[in-house]
């Protein structure tokens, strides 16, 4: 629910403010994990690759903190404080309800990955926008835009496959010990 009004509330500031789709689409990526945990029903390949990009992103999101440039308290920045918190919720919540290590593999996640970056890149050609952070992005620097759009793809696609791993010897640790308690 909290997820939902922020989403609301974020859109509807941006829309009643009139902002640029540079800045007001929902093409970021911790923003496209937000609708599909949200809105995506049941258990599918997607939600749980969104789901994981929702854990890493909103971990990334923390240590390396890129708010709109609005000074605090504002919609946006709330927004950004709540929406990758109430991220992080659903996505853990998805994850350990709905956890099927055969719906996505590495080769799958590479695939989402460029294939997401890719429809994101065409965005900020159209739009001149940097969803993503596919134009300027944070801590490697700007290196062109396909190199850009090849590295971000490439860290992300890591990043993902990573925390997948990390997960699943999470649970299998917890499946371990409820094995032993039941022994």
């Amino acid at each position: 629910i909290l997820q939902a009004v922020q989403l609301i509330l974020l859109y509807s500031w941006y829309w009643g403010n009139h902002m640029p789709l540079s800045e007001s689409l929902p093409f970021y990526h911790c923003r496209i994990a937000m609708f599909v945990v949200l809105l995506l029903p049941g258990k599918s390949m997607y939600k749980q690759y969104f789901s994981l990009l929702g854990i890493f992103g909103t971990l990334a999101a923390f240590v390396y903190p890129v708010p709109d440039a609005y000074p605090f308290p504002h919609i946006a920045i709330l927004s950004f404080i709540f929406g990758h918190l109430a991220l992080l919720g659903n996505s853990l919540v998805y994850l350990f309800r709905q956890y099927d290590s055969r719906l996505l593999d590495v080769k799958r996640i590479v695939l989402l990955t460029f294939s997401l970056n890719a429809l994101i890149f065409v965005v900020n050609l159209v739009t001149g926008g940097d969803y993503g952070f596919l134009t300027k992005p944070p801590l490697v620097g700007d290196h062109g835009l396909v190199a850009n759009y090849l590295i971000v793809s490439l860290v992300l696609a890591t990043a993902i496959s990573l925390t997948k791993k990390v997960l699943e010897v999470f649970l299998e640790q917890k499946a371990e010990k409820i094995l032993v308690k039941k022994a």
